[in-house]
């Protein structure tokens, strides 16, 4: 079981965590809806980075909710 660890203004911080996704390197990837990113944990539920920004073009996240 991975137990993520809620840290105030820090970037690994999850606000409104919807959609999650694992790639084959076990890397895991969770829409922060509530940041508009997409963050981004290893195995062990250390943070590695986030990604995105809000906006409504393409290449941009507006609420986020789900990840393939």
């Amino acid at each position: 079981n991975i137990t993520f660890k809620k840290k105030i203004h820090s970037p690994n911080e999850l606000d409104y965590p919807k959609g999650i996704c694992i790639d084959s390197n076990q890397n895991i990837y969770i829409c922060n809806s509530g940041y508009n990113v997409i963050s981004i944990f290893d195995k062990n539920g250390n943070f590695l980075k986030n990604f995105g920004n809000y906006g409504k073009s393409d290449g941009f996240f507006n609420n986020p909710v789900s990840i393939v």
